[in-house]
């Protein structure tokens, strides 16, 4: 959360910013990461990336 936060900061001349976040919720280490970071995601204002996962 720590890199969201910096990407976040305000910055003279910047209008814009994109954060990335790519998981697998079929690997279990990768899901749980998603699980810890998903509510400091919402505290900054994002969408809970759980339950945007798409199934292929």
């Amino acid at each position: 959360m720590q890199y969201v936060g910096r990407v976040l900061r305000p910055h003279l001349g910047k209008t814009t910013a994109e954060v990335h976040d790519y998981h697998d919720i079929d690997t279990g280490v990768l899901a749980s990461s998603l699980a810890k970071r998903a509510p400091g995601y919402t505290s900054l204002g994002f969408p809970d990336p759980r339950k945007s996962v798409s199934r292929r």
